[in-house]
Formats: C-alpha cells, structure tokens, sequence
C-alpha cells in the first residue's frame, strides 16, 4: 500500500548532518504518478531524436535565412581558417590550478556515454605530477580537437505532464570540466567586451537586475516581449565562430571551439530503448551582437538567454526598433516566435506594432522570467507569486505530520527555502507595491508558521514570528 520511504535530511543553526535526525516520508502509492510505459519504446525514442533533431537543424529554417547565411559560408570559413592560425596569450598549457578550478566550479552531474563521474575526477585532483587528466586537456587543446565521445550526448526525455517530453542531456564529465577551462579563458578574452544588456550566465547579471534594469526606465511607454523560437537550438555555429574572431579569440582556444561545435551527435534513451545517433548544434553566443546593435534612439535592450525586452518611448519607435530586430535575426540565423511575442503600452495605441508583417497581441500583463509584469502595479503580479506558493504547503503539512517525526528546524528549512524563495525572487517586483496590497503573500507566510509549530489560528502572528525568527513578508520585501 506504501511506496519504499524517502530519506530527507537537513541542518539548522550549525548542527552537523550527523546530528539531525532522519525523517521517513511515507507516501501513498494512489498519491504517485507513473509514467505509461510505451507500447514501442525503440520506435518512440527514434521519433524523439527526428524531432529534437528537426528543432536544431538549418534546414528547419525559412528560406530567406537560409539564403542570407549561404552567402555568408565562404567568407566566414576563410576567416577562420585564418584566425585559428594565429598566436595568442591564450595558446598556454593548460596549469594544474586551471584543472583544479574547473573540477570545483562543475556539479556533480549524472555521467555521459563514458560512464566517467564527477567522483572518479576528482580523485585526480592530488596527482599534481604528470596528471592524465591535465596531460589529456593539454593535448586536445593543442590538436584543437575533441574525443568522440565528448561530441555525443544521452538525451532523456522527461515528460512534462501534457504529453510532450523536455529533453535533459547528459554528457561526458570529462568535457564538462574541460568547457569550464575554455570558459575562463573565453571570459579572459571577451568578458570585458560583453554588452551590459546581456544577462543570464554571468556573475552579476541576474534576472533581478532585469527586473530593476527594466522598472527604473521612466521613459518608456511601451515594451515588447520577443520569444526566440529555439534560441539555443538554432544558433549558426559559423556566426559564433565568426562573433567570437570579432571579439578577439583566435589561435588554438579558436581551434577546440570550432571542433567543439561542429558535428555534435546526440540519441535518446527511452524506457530502456535507445536511438540511433544524430547530428545537432547546441551552443549560442549571439545575444551580445543584438544588445549591441545600434537601435533607434531612446531604445532600450535587455536579454537574458533567449528571452528579448525591447523598451522605447513611443510606439514609432518600438516599430523601428522591431524591424530593425527582426532583419538582424535573418542574418543571424534566428527565428522571432511571432505566436509568443507580446507588447505593452501605457496609453493606447493606433494599431499595433507587428513582427514579420504579423500584428502582435497588446496584453496589460506579461509573464517575463517567472513574473507578471505590467506599466500598471497590477495586483495580479501578487496573486500570481501567492499561487505559486500555496501547492508548496501541502508537502509542508506532510512533514508535519506527527507520523513523520520532522522537528521545527527542518520545517523552517523547507519553508524558507521552497515557499519563502518563491516570494523572494519577485522582490524586485513586488517591492513597487504598498505595505497592504502584498498582504496575500504575508497570509501565505502565516499558514506555513501555524503548520510547522502546530498553532491553531488563534495563535498571535507576531509570537509565531519571533518563535520562528521570520520577519514580515513586506519587510522582506
């Protein structure tokens, strides 16, 4: 009747691992939900690869890119032929220190097709002396080129509950820790010539600060959301190539580059059935040639990962600066998502703007990076974060079951770090608002403090809060 217990385990003010009690979390199997085993998994995981295939492949772009990059092919290959051929202060020996940093910035990540893990790597960490792993990373630096089995990644799909399947890869560890050396020496290179505009994987370049970016501009009256369709997906290897010569790579960092880019393979691993191997290109360092591009006047441009905020002052000039996006897409290789791009204004707007001769929906709210913005403080923003908050409380009062044995400590983790993290990251947003109007997310915060020291709702809120040493949401906030 019961599923094989879960272990969960946790620390509170400094205790130690071994301190803490072990919890057993008895769940009904009625309450799991299984996976339908496929009648013909071989022939599904092979549809699978076609299709994820299909997303990432030039020929699955509209004719007019495909024509714009052709005629770009002989003179970008020129260009890096020439430029993986010159020297650099990069074309160093890779050093032991490197080896180090990189094992310890990697996340012990399931293995790739090598079975190698994130464990057996670092173990190498103490032979400082003729070490294979850095003897190994030096020689295909040098030779600029990479083991197959670095190249090919186990994609397995996860099913997201509407039928479809998100594809998760894993790849060799090995290759992992040897992308974060390059990527050291690529921020080496190009960090200092990055645009401010770009956010997402870099340090200091959070989705806050687009929030914050996005709320201080007062000149804007309108705004438009552009979804890249399969930003990373679609991205030209030969664009990156050529964006990175541009910014000053060359030389063998240039060279392993290149060959780690081209003729990328992949095949999905499916209810035990695997599919043959398949071609992909999975790399993108574009959005810096779009923050940089000179838009009209008054335009401001904020990019995290494939998601595009383009703020103007006047719907004219979001129109320019729409058109002015969408040629460089073509150049790029890049499709604009017409169906997910939306637009905001403050007043009304005669008609409005459009993309690829495609009218794009007004919406008063719009959910950007996992929050509701709005011109408007739309209160909506904070039932949307109080929304996301309440399923949370039903594995709260699970754990608080007395069955389950779970102490105060171990519940306040779960609720800072499950509930409480949701609130904190729409601070940025939710900090425009009143000190009533927040007040559906502070209730949120007063069920979860009866649920975990057992008050009933007569309890006074502010002795919860000292009990428990959480200040109000809205001072949080």
């Amino acid at each position: 009747m019961y599923s094989t217990p879960a272990v969960l385990t946790s620390s509170f003010h400094g205790c130690s691992l071994s301190d803490t009690p072990i919890i057993h979390l008895s769940i009904p199997i009625s309450k799991l939900r299984r996976q339908v085993c496929d009648p013909d998994p071989a022939g599904r995981a092979r549809e699978l690869v076609l299709q994820w295939k299909e997303a990432s492949s030039f020929s699955g772009l509209p004719a007019e890119h495909q024509e714009a990059l052709n005629r770009q092919i002989p003179q970008r290959m020129e260009l890096i032929r020439h430029s993986v051929s010159l020297p650099d202060d990069t074309c160093v020996p890779i050093t032991h220190d490197e080896l180090f940093s990189a094992v310890k910035l990697g996340k012990s990540t399931a293995p790739g097709k090598d079975g190698i893990t994130y464990d057996i790597l670092s173990a190498f960490l103490e032979v400082k002396v003729d070490n294979p792993v850095l003897d190994l990373f030096n020689l295909s630096l040098t030779a600029g080129k990479l083991p197959l089995s670095w190249k090919t990644a186990i994609i397995i799909p996860i099913p997201k509950g509407d039928g479809t399947f998100c594809p998760i890869s894993l790849t060799s560890c090995l290759c992992d820790i040897m992308e974060w050396v390059i990527l050291n020496r690529l921020i080496y290179k190009v960090g200092h010539v990055l645009s401010g505009n770009v956010h997402g994987f870099l340090n200091c370049h959070s989705t806050s600060h687009c929030f914050v970016e996005c709320l201080m501009n007062k000149d804007a009256t309108c705004r438009a959301f552009i979804d890249l369709k399969g930003a990373f997906d679609r991205a030209n290897k030969d664009v990156i190539m050529e964006e990175l010569i541009l910014k000053g790579v060359k030389g063998r960092l240039l060279g392993w580059i290149r060959d780690y880019l081209y003729n990328r393979t992949a095949q999905v691993w499916f209810q035990g059935a695997v599919s043959s191997e398949e071609v992909f290109v999975l790399f993108n360092v574009l959005m810096d040639k779009i923050a940089r591009c000179s838009f009209p006047q008054g335009t401001q441009v904020l990019i995290y990962a494939g998601n595009i905020l383009l703020q103007c002052p006047t719907p004219r000039i979001l129109q320019s600066a729409l058109s002015q996006l969408t040629a460089l897409c073509v150049q790029m290789g890049l499709v604009i998502n017409e169906c997910k791009t939306k637009f905001q204004a403050k007043g009304k707007v005669p008609q409005p703007p459009t993309v690829n001769n495609v009218p794009i929906p007004r919406v008063h709210t719009h959910k950007y990076l996992g929050v509701q913005l709005s011109f408007r403080k739309s209160l909506q923003a904070v039932h949307y974060v109080r929304d996301l908050c309440l399923p949370q409380l039903a594995p709260l009062r699970l754990l608080a079951n007395r069955d389950q044995e779970a102490g105060i400590p171990v519940l306040r983790i779960f609720y800072i770090s499950v509930v409480r993290s949701l609130i904190d990251y729409a601070a940025s947003i939710l900090i425009q608002f009143s000190a009533i109007q927040p007040r559906p997310l502070e209730l949120v915060q007063n069920e979860a403090m009866r649920i975990i020291l057992g008050c009933p709702r007569t309890a006074r809120i502010e002795v919860l809060r000292a009990a428990l040493h959480l200040p109000s949401i809205m001072c949080r906030i």
